[in-house]
């Protein structure tokens, strides 16, 4: 049987869009950490909303090429503002039962159908009790971040 082994990167780009800026840093490993290679901070013209997605990609790409990053595989930041949370108090229940009452809480706490939303779930306890916080993000949004970053020419490989 041979085993479908997957290549670690050695180097990757990090991207964050956030307030009109692009930050990008390209990243490579080193002995034991993380070199900075190449980093760029630069305005954008264009909204990620702006209604032809291949513009916003070509000026990604120019400000990518201008400060001669290379690097196509990416990691990217999903802008802060674009992220919902929940906080919800959880009982001793089945994992189903937990499952269940998360789902009524999310169609109950986000302003939209739960459907519509890419959810992260986050457990933990404190003394008296175990709480989840559900951070949730509009697939549109997030299908539109991919669109853009293919339109860049990237390949992204992670969305935080």
């Amino acid at each position: 049987m041979k085993w479908n082994a997957r290549k670690r990167l050695q180097s990757v780009l990090g991207l964050s869009v956030a307030d009109g800026q692009l930050r990008a840093a390209h990243v490579a490993r080193a002995k034991s950490a993380v070199a900075v290679l190449k980093s760029t901070t630069t305005t954008l013209s264009l909204d990620l909303f702006h209604p032809e997605i291949e513009l916003i990609g070509h000026e990604f790409k120019n400000h990518l090429e201008a400060a001669r990053i290379r690097e196509r595989h990416c990691v990217v930041a999903i802008p802060a503002r674009w992220i919902m949370s929940q906080h919800t108090k959880v009982p001793d229940l089945s994992p189903e039962d937990t499952a269940s009452l998360l789902a009524i809480e999310a169609e109950k706490g986000f302003p939209c159908d739960p459907d519509e939303l890419q959810i992260a779930r986050s457990p933990h306890r404190s003394t008296e009790s175990a709480y989840v916080t559900q951070l949730a993000i509009r697939k549109d949004q997030l299908t539109r971040l991919m669109a853009v970053t293919k339109s860049a020419g990237l390949k992204p490989v992670s969305f935080s």
